[in-house]
């Protein structure tokens, strides 16, 4: 299961201590990035959250009143933005290591 959540730039640190300090939501895979590095306008950010489907709804319900909500298709682009930059980023890793 995984969630994609728009953090205005303002609760960014906010929203990841909120996360990070919870012993349960701390196990959930979190990747956070700012918009502009996803070549989206804006200074929001944006946390992929992936792992059990109680820890990420958790994680929606701790977060609710600090997220922006966002369109179903932008949830999506951003999921496929960040896997294709994780993607890129083992593949240079790879080549590294030859």
């Amino acid at each position: 299961m995984y969630a994609v959540l728009c953090i205005p730039k303002e609760r960014e640190r906010l929203a990841e201590e909120l996360l990070k300090k919870d012993e349960k939501l701390s196990k959930l895979s979190i990747t956070i990035r700012s918009a502009s590095s996803l070549e989206l306008e804006g200074e929001d950010f944006f946390f992929l959250l992936e792992g059990d489907e109680t820890l990420v709804a958790g994680a929606r319900r701790k977060l609710a009143e600090v997220t922006k909500d966002i369109p179903k298709d932008l949830e999506e682009k951003v999921r496929k933005k960040i896997q294709e930059q994780e993607e890129k980023s083992i593949e240079g890793l790879g080549f590294l290591m030859k």
